[in-house]
C-alpha cells in the first residue's frame, strides 16, 4: 500500500508539471497567433497604402499617411486599397494595453471618434476565459524616406512638419517596435508601395 501511494504521489506530480507545462505553451502559442495576426493586417495595410488624400468631418484635406506620437491618443492612420468604394480608411491605436484596428466606410467626412469597424489584435483574452494575451505598452513608429537631396532620412511623425515634401507623399518604409508589458520589444520593417 505504501508502494503504491509513493507511486500515485510521483505520478500526479509528473501529470501535473505536464499539465502545467501545456497550459504555459498554449498561452505562449496564443500570443504568438495574435503577434502574427496583428504583423500580418498591419503588413497588407502597408503594402496597399495609396497616395489619396482624404477630408475630415470639416472638409479640411489630410494627408494618406498620418501619425505623431506628441498626441493624447496615438493614431496610425493611413489610406489603402480596397473597400466599398476602391479605398478604405484604417487606423491602428493602443488603448487599454490591447493593439487596435479601425476602419470607417467612408473616406471624405468620416467622424475620427466613431469607426465602424473596431479590431483588438493583441492582448484579449480568449474565448475560454484564460487570463488575457500579453498586450502592449507602448510602440514607436519611424518612417523612412528619401529627402530633397535624394538621401534617405527619418521621421517619427508622418506628414513631415518641416520642410514637407508634397501632402500625398509617404515614406520609403516603416519601421515599427512594439514594447510588450513584460519590457519585451519588437521591431519590424514595412515597405511601402
Amino acid at each position: 500500500m505504501a508502494v503504491f501511494a509513493v507511486v500515485a504521489m510521483m505520478a500526479y506530480g509528473g501529470l501535473s508539471a505536464v499539465l502545467d507545462s501545456r497550459q504555459h505553451t498554449d498561452r505562449a502559442s496564443r500570443s504568438l497567433n495574435e503577434l502574427q495576426m496583428a504583423f500580418t493586417l498591419l503588413g497588407r495595410d502597408f503594402e496597399q497604402v495609396v497616395a489619396r488624400p482624404v477630408r475630415d468631418q470639416y472638409g479640411d484635406p489630410m494627408a494618406p499617411l498620418r501619425f505623431s506620437p506628441f498626441s493624447d491618443q496615438p493614431r496610425l492612420e493611413l489610406v489603402r486599397a480596397g473597400g466599398a468604394f476602391g479605398a478604405q480608411r484604417v487606423a491602428w491605436e493602443i488603448r487599454e494595453d490591447r493593439l487596435y484596428r479601425l476602419t470607417w466606410t467612408v473616406l471624405d467626412g468620416a467622424d475620427p471618434a466613431e469607426p465602424q469597424g473596431v479590431m483588438p489584435l493583441l492582448g484579449e483574452p480568449s474565448a475560454e476565459g484564460d487570463e488575457p494575451v500579453q498586450g502592449v505598452r507602448a510602440w514607436t513608429l519611424r518612417f523612412h524616406y528619401l529627402d530633397e537631396t535624394g538621401q534617405f532620412a527619418v521621421a517619427e511623425t508622418w506628414p513631415l512638419e518641416i520642410n514637407p515634401l508634397a501632402p500625398e507623399a509617404l515614406p520609403r518604409a516603416v519601421e515599427l517596435t512594439l514594447e510588450r508589458q513584460d519590457g519585451q520589444q519588437l521591431t519590424r520593417w514595412f515597405a511601402l508601395p
